[in-house]
């Protein structure tokens, strides 16, 4: 296969990485509102520790950071292709 081929394949890897990795990010959105719920970390109290505050905002991060995560694992397979 010539390197046009292998950058397509690589576009084609990549663009279904990325797609089933948005859809993994919807499945985890409910998870994360139930763990930030008044039943489980109570994000939405004032007076909570400093320790749940952290664990709110960790689990606040995780979905941008898998976004971000696979951004640029998609963005890595196609230019470890072209280079």
């Amino acid at each position: 296969m010539n390197s046009k081929g292998n950058i397509m394949f690589a576009g084609i890897i990549a663009i279904a990485f990325f797609i089933f990795g948005i859809l993994i990010v919807g499945l985890i959105l409910p998870d994360v509102s139930l763990a930030r719920g008044s039943d489980a970390l109570d994000c939405s109290n004032l007076s909570i520790s400093s320790g749940q505050k952290i664990a709110c905002l960790a689990v606040d991060a995780a979905v941008p950071y898998l976004i971000i995560a696979i951004v640029l694992v998609a963005g890595g397979l196609i230019v470890w292709k072209i280079f």
